[in-house]
């Protein structure tokens, strides 16, 4: 997919987290492509696909950064802003790099796999945006897209990532339901 959409380098990979269905693919990715910049969190997995990642990372020669709260991916005009984690917590998925993008007058949270905890330690810190899109946390489970923080979002469009009826039953309706209720259009 990338082939028909990608001329030449590739500025910036972000990992969110160390979870293998959000790493499995970059390891095609830098295999494929040249990259300038990966980032990830530092969180550390004992899965193969992890070991795999962190091979095909460190083989590509490119820049290796540690994204926490509060730093910047810069990609020509664009910057992209981390808003969690501030420090590695015992969850993986509160671990995840979010992320915000401005670009013109629509701007876009990027939460990964963050869940309640990391979602309430970005309200604590004062820093959830209003944004035009939201890529939905955890993929619309129950664990993420709490009401509070939905409050404060109040995405226009919310979009999840999930396989059509999947085991896991997500997007839950939970999780759909507050979205609609924040007048959300919602993709998945």
């Amino acid at each position: 997919y990338l082939n028909d959409h990608v001329d030449g380098v590739l500025e910036v990979v972000i990992a969110t987290h160390s979870h293998d269905n959000h790493i499995g693919g970059l390891i095609a990715v830098l295999s494929a492509f040249e990259v300038r910049e990966i980032w990830h969190n530092n969180d550390i997995s004992s899965s193969q696909t992890y070991a795999e990642f962190m091979a095909a990372v460190y083989a590509e020669g490119a820049e290796v950064r540690v994204g926490s709260r509060g730093k910047e991916i810069y990609v020509d005009k664009l910057t992209f802003t981390i808003l969690n984690p501030t420090s590695l917590t015992g969850s993986t998925n509160d671990n995840s790099i979010v992320l915000t993008l401005s670009y013109g007058e629509v701007d876009f949270l990027f939460t990964g796999d963050a869940e309640y905890a990391a979602e309430l330690s970005m309200l604590a810190a004062g820093i959830v945006p209003d944004v035009e899109v939201l890529k939905v946390g955890h993929h619309g489970s129950l664990t993420s897209s709490t009401p509070p923080f939905l409050a404060l979002v109040r995405p226009e469009i919310a979009i999840y990532m999930a396989a059509e009826r999947n085991s896991h039953g997500i997007p839950n309706e939970k999780t759909i339901t507050p979205l609609t209720q924040v007048g959300a259009e919602i993709y998945g």
